[in-house]
Formats: C-alpha cells, sequence, structure tokens
C-alpha cells in the first residue's frame, strides 16, 4: 500500500509540473467517439478518490476516451486540473481500498490504458 501511494505522489508531481504529454489515445478501437460531458466542477465532487484513466489537453482526445468508457459500461467523470488538463475518471470513491479495487479490475480489461492511477482530492490538483 506505501508503494501505490509513493506511485501516486510521484504521478501527481509529474502532472503538476506538466511534464505529462498526452495528445492521443492509443486504444484498439479508434473511432471518433463524441461526448458531452460537462467537467466536474469542485463544488460537484461527491468523493475524495477518482480512477483516473487519462489526462488531456486535446477535447478531442478527452471524448475518445469517454466514449470508450461508455462503452465498457462505465461512467466517465471529467475533472479540470490547474495545468489546464481534462482529466477522465472511470469512477468515484469514498475510500482508497475501493478505489485501488477498481483500478486493478479496470486494468485487465482490453480497452484500458496502462497508466491508470488514483487522484486523491487531498492533492488539490482540479480547478478550485
Amino acid at each position: 500500500m506505501r508503494r501505490f501511494k509513493s506511485i501516486i505522489v510521484l504521478l501527481a508531481a509529474v502532472l503538476l509540473l506538466n511534464t505529462i504529454v498526452k495528445d492521443t489515445v492509443s486504444v484498439r478501437d479508434s473511432q471518433n467517439l463524441k461526448s458531452s460531458l460537462p467537467s466536474v466542477a469542485p463544488s460537484q465532487l461527491t468523493a475524495q478518490f477518482y480512477v483516473i484513466v487519462g489526462s488531456f489537453k486535446d477535447e478531442s482526445n478527452a471524448s475518445k476516451m469517454d466514449g470508450y468508457l461508455l462503452k465498457n459500461g462505465y461512467k466517465p467523470i471529467r475533472l479540470e486540473f490547474k495545468n489546464g488538463y481534462k482529466v477522465v475518471s472511470s469512477g468515484a470513491f469514498s475510500n482508497a481500498n475501493e478505489a485501488y479495487v477498481a483500478m486493478r479490475k479496470l486494468l485487465e480489461l482490453d480497452f484500458s490504458p496502462e497508466d491508470v492511477w488514483v487522484y486523491d482530492t487531498n492533492q488539490k490538483l482540479h480547478i478550485k
């Protein structure tokens, strides 16, 4: 568990420094899926932990990920980070254990990116 927390902190630091550049989604099905899901405003955050499946500068790539989640039975949640990234989540959870279980389950699916991680809203990376 300590190792997972270290990984999350490291990923958050990388995001803050804007060194993650993810302008394309590499998944098997590359059809142009559109979504009109609104971003989640800070006052609308319903949980402390979110399983993050992608962070994108380009709105069309975030929409593609929304589509993959919808196609596979997930309800995408959008967050906006302070660094301008559109962050796509596959689920919101009240405790870390539930989030990590969901993350591991998601990683077993064919469409899942390899860099799925858990965001703790206490990190305050999202727009206030």
